[in-house]
């Protein structure tokens, strides 16, 4: 294989295994639009905004990851629905834990390990499971 591939298969894609994936999203901007006329606000340039988006996964396309590596990259379209701004802690500590996610498997990568940090919270998972205390206020 490739140096810098991943080993870890995904799936495979006649009888081809499949060892990356990317995800693109089509409409976004569409579905909050839509959001906006129901419930318009002003967002000043420079804001951070958290955004909930539902997608329809609408496209599957398999590349060849390179000419040495005989696996697929599997390219994944995904149609955005409906989209709403969102704010809460809940969401906050979902987006800080898969940020801290991506940077451990980045460094990972690289060769770094470190030990274990007790407060991470995991990946993007269910928000339902959360704090009850947190309505999410879902603006």
């Amino acid at each position: 294989m490739a140096e810098g591939s991943d080993s870890k298969v995904l799936g495979d894609y006649h009888g081809t295994p499949i060892l990356k994936t990317t995800i693109a999203v089509t409409n976004a901007g569409d579905g909050l639009s839509k959001s906006m006329k129901v419930d318009p606000s002003v967002l000043e340039v420079d804001t951070e905004v958290m955004v909930l988006i539902r997608c329809t996964v609408s496209k599957h396309q398999y590349a060849l990851i390179d000419e040495d590596t005989p696996a697929f990259e599997l390219k994944q379209s995904l149609r955005a629905e409906t989209a709403t701004i969102v704010t809460g802690q809940t969401f906050e500590r979902k987006l800080k834990a898969e940020a801290d996610r991506i940077a451990k498997a980045e460094r990972e990568a690289q060769g770094e390990h470190r030990l274990p940090d007790p407060d991470s919270g995991g990946g993007l998972g269910d928000i339902e499971d959360e704090d009850e205390d947190d309505p999410a206020n879902v603006t």
